[in-house]
């Protein structure tokens, strides 16, 4: 059974891994470890997918500010998601992805925003509203993936 949980620092080799893996090279695990390392870093929208102690995957929000001719509002932005290959297309990055959307709702966040994501979501930007009501959010198209 897959549990998802925050990430803990003795994970970090192991989500350096499953990018690696994932996306073919290193750009997107130097990526985390230098959000990590930043003021938008929240540990709480840090998880990972464990599997019986073996990390399968890992998804990462951050905050960013997204300007707007109304001034600049606070979002999450993915950045980024995998799951190791052999783990893929069986549940882990939906599980990921309802875990952190129930964790950033409860923390009140405006919005997430993620880029495409590879075999996963084939759009290139949307956003995904969560439990605040805004006119802003109006401006953008918002989908859910459950």
């Amino acid at each position: 059974m897959v549990q998802i949980r925050a990430e803990m620092g003795k994970d970090q080799e192991a989500v350096k891994e499953i990018h690696t893996l994932a996306f073919g090279q290193e750009n997107e695990a130097r990526l985390v470890d230098d959000i990590r390392e930043s003021e938008h870093f929240i540990p709480s929208l840090s998880l990972v997918a464990d599997k019986n102690g073996e990390i399968v995957g890992h998804i990462l929000f951050s905050r960013v500010f997204l300007e707007t001719n109304e001034g600049s509002t606070e979002i999450l932005s993915l950045a980024p998601m995998s799951v190791k290959p052999e783990y893929q297309n069986l549940g882990s990055a939906v599980n990921l992805w309802k875990k952190v959307y129930t964790l950033a709702g409860k923390q009140d966040f405006l919005s997430l925003w993620y880029l495409a994501i590879r075999n996963f979501i084939r759009d290139s930007a949307l956003f995904l509203r969560v439990p605040k009501e805004s006119d802003l959010l109006s401006l953008f198209p918002m989908r859910c993936l459950w």
